[in-house]
């Protein structure tokens, strides 16, 4: 039996397997053995799927991280957000390659901020706009068209990657909130330091 695909529908947003692998060594070495076993045992089939590949540059569905994501937040670290930001970030600066991280300590809080929109359109594909704008001492990240900030953990996931960007540029967190969010949008506002 054949699926049929409306040709008028929109793309499901993709993300880059990267992460899944960078997980698979992290998980285990953060949260030991049995917490990883759990994971993979709670996950669905099609997810466990794309979690095992092996290529950092394939896509697969967001709706896939999004799970993992999911289970992470409620079952790993029982619904605690301040556990989860430092675990997101923590992944986030496992996944950042020596080669990038040399590349960061040479830049500012600004610069690394204002090139979110890039490192989004890297990770990411079908997965809406961000943009980025200065004023005041504040960089203003827009997310439109992103259909899992309506998740709060997805709008923790965002706001602790863009943390761990940042403290691999300069050894500090920034100081960062979620502003705004709907279903499909969101903004991130960071305050610039001297």
């Amino acid at each position: 039996m054949s699926t049929v695909v409306d040709p008028g529908a929109a793309p499901q947003p993709e993300v880059k397997v990267l992460t899944f692998i960078t997980m698979r060594s992290f998980v285990p070495r953060r949260m030991g053995e049995d917490a990883y076993a759990s994971m993979r045992a709670g996950l669905s089939p099609e997810t466990l799927a794309s979690f095992d590949l092996e290529d950092p540059g394939e896509w697969v569905p967001e709706a896939h991280m999004h799970e993992v994501m999911r289970w992470v937040y409620d079952q790993m670290l029982e619904s605690d957000d301040d556990a989860y930001l430092e675990f997101a970030r923590d992944l986030a600066k496992a996944g950042i390659s020596r080669f990038l991280r040399i590349f960061l300590s040479l830049a500012s809080e600004r610069f690394v901020l204002s090139k979110i929109p890039t490192v989004w359109k890297r990770l990411r594909r079908n997965a809406g706009q961000v943009s980025s704008e200065h004023a005041d001492g504040i960089i203003r990240l827009s997310y439109d068209g992103f259909p899992f900030f309506g998740d709060r953990v997805y709008r923790l996931l965002s706001l602790a990657n863009c943390e761990a960007l940042v403290f691999a540029a300069t050894k500090r967190l920034p100081l960062g909130a979620v502003k705004h969010w709907s279903k499909s949008s969101m903004i991130l506002e960071f305050e610039l330091r001297a």
